[in-house]
């Protein structure tokens, strides 16, 4: 369970797989499925998913695949760390660890008594933060001995794993939470029960000592990570207003501020049926799924009001901006553009792009800063954080011991310059489509990968079938959009710099 950074231009990459991945499982069983065209593949995976939408707006898309009796399901939830605001940073992801904790009927011995503590717990810790009084804190150590007694920790995830399961995981991004796990088809009415359950009543038991979890994960990702450090200054320093720049993990002071009342909030608004995809792929029958889910999912309340608009739009920057991050590390360096996301046509050729410049061994960075000119031991390029909102083409290398920051920045600088300057061969920009292509083909073969595919195009988009369409905005990339958008985009006023130094002091025990 882990925030989730997924780049914009690795979703142009499920798509080339469609072909193969049909012909070996389509459900209509058609031999013109192995003999049809790329465009006609990606038609019939249109075709032969089904959507359907229950009385309260939560929607479900099912792919059948028949050569295993399992089933992929993808729960996701249109919310994350773009509807978070500074103060409560972090409580989506903090409520995907609380989804495990189980609901009224898992996870406890006793509800009702559990209940009552549990509110009890919530009264002392209000009361201790008017005054500090020896005598509650000793009450709360009653109550979570007697807590501790009544719950029965991980019972969720082992039920799931006694009939079977695998791939229990969820994650957090800016713009989602997703929640996944495989299961033998004969259980599939367990997963139906199991998740409506966790969605209609979760109870967030334990959330002290999770909290405790999350800020430890911070530590280990962000604090003492040198990596985690810079795309923290990173999106804090290209991001002034929109929400992008506020880290999904939380910063640790507004973390240790959170209450079980501000997840309870969160999930209250936005974990509502109008605000939820599922997506369902593998051996299940169509009107059995129809059934089941009205049955368990149809309970959830029709929702109340509206979610908030975001409506925080970042204003255009106007300069280079730079930041320098001092840690005890060997240093490294990025370097971020402001890019157009979803549905501004260029947002296709940035996924080309992103290919062009770090993609595999023949990419343009890697020939030069690794190949060529031996300057880093490193390189990247991909597009963050999001893709609802204009995000970031990060490029970005760590250099080798002898090369300075500033070297390796001069020399991506004049790649970037090449790709304003020189008209690429066709050929190039081929070969990068194709990787982009190649990339995702083992993913879209499974049935996580398609599961994947359908919900995050049907909450991020309002329509699966959009990711088709990028798929034929990407193949029609040339070598002058390439050079337009990088005359356009890859400006010094439009990007921002984050070099990490390493301190004086790991300096000096470095020599020492």
């Amino acid at each position: 369970m882990a925030a989730e950074f997924r780049f914009a231009a690795l979703a142009a990459l499920f798509f080339f797989g469609i072909s193969s991945v049909l012909a070996q499982e389509d459900n209509t069983g058609d031999d013109k499925v192995r003999t049809a065209l790329p465009s006609e593949h990606l038609a019939l995976l249109a075709k032969n998913a089904v959507k359907f939408t229950l009385p309260n707006g939560l929607r479900v898309i099912f792919y059948r695949r028949t050569h295993s009796p399992i089933f992929s399901s993808q729960i996701w939830v249109k919310a994350g760390g773009v509807n978070e605001v500074p103060g409560q940073t972090g409580v989506f992801h903090l409520l995907e660890h609380m989804a495990f904790k189980g609901t009224r009927a898992v996870g406890t011995r006793d509800w009702p008594q559990e209940k009552r503590l549990l509110e009890r717990y919530e009264q002392v810790l209000d009361e201790l933060e008017r005054y500090d009084a020896a005598a509650l804190k000793e009450e709360l150590r009653h109550l979570q001995e007697k807590l501790a007694a009544l719950q029965v920790t991980d019972e969720f995830s082992n039920i799931y794993r006694t009939r079977g399961a695998s791939g229990l995981n969820a994650a957090t991004s800016k713009e989602y939470t997703m929640y996944m796990v495989s299961l033998p088809a004969s259980e599939f009415e367990l997963w139906c029960w199991m998740e409506s359950e966790r969605l209609l009543h979760p109870v967030f038991r334990q959330f002290y000592k999770e909290r405790d979890v999350v800020l430890e994960e911070r530590r280990m990702r962000t604090d003492d990570n040198p990596g985690g450090r810079v795309f923290e200054s990173l999106l804090a320093a290209a991001y002034w207003v929109h929400p992008n720049r506020l880290p999904i993990i939380g910063w640790r002071e507004d973390l240790q501020r959170l209450r079980t009342r501000h997840v309870e909030a969160a999930h209250r608004q936005y974990y509502r049926a109008d605000n939820i995809v599922i997506s369902l792929v593998g051996d299940l029958d169509v009107e059995r799924i129809r059934m089941l889910m009205e049955k368990y999912f149809g309970r959830l309340p029709e929702p109340a009001g509206v979610i908030p608009p975001l409506g925080q739009e970042e204003p255009l920057q106007q300069g280079e901006r730079r930041v320098e991050v001092v840690f005890d590390a060997e240093p490294r360096l990025v370097l971020a553009y402001h890019k157009p996301g979803h549905p501004d046509p260029d947002h296709a050729v940035f996924a080309v792009l992103q290919s062009l410049l770090s993609d595999g061994r023949s990419s343009l960075l890697h020939r030069r800063l690794i190949q060529e000119k031996h300057l880093a031991i490193s390189e990247f390029a991909a597009e963050m954080p999001g893709e609802l909102y204009p995000s970031l083409l990060v490029l970005g290398a760590t250099p080798r011991r002898v090369v300075s920051n500033e070297r390796v920045l001069a020399e991506i600088v004049d790649v970037v310059r090449d790709l304003q300057n020189r008209f690429l061969p066709e050929a190039e920009v081929a070969a990068a489509k194709k990787r982009l292509r190649t990339q995702m083909l083992q993913d879209l073969s499974s049935n996580y990968g398609l599961a994947r595919f359908l919900a995050r195009g049907e909450l991020l988009f309002g329509r699966f079938e959009t990711q088709l369409d990028f798929y034929l905005s990407t193949d029609a990339v040339t070598a002058l959009d390439i050079q337009r958008v990088a005359r356009r985009y890859l400006v010094p006023e439009n990007r921002t710099i984050v070099m990490l130094r390493k301190s004086e002091k790991g300096k000096r025990a470095w020599h020492e």
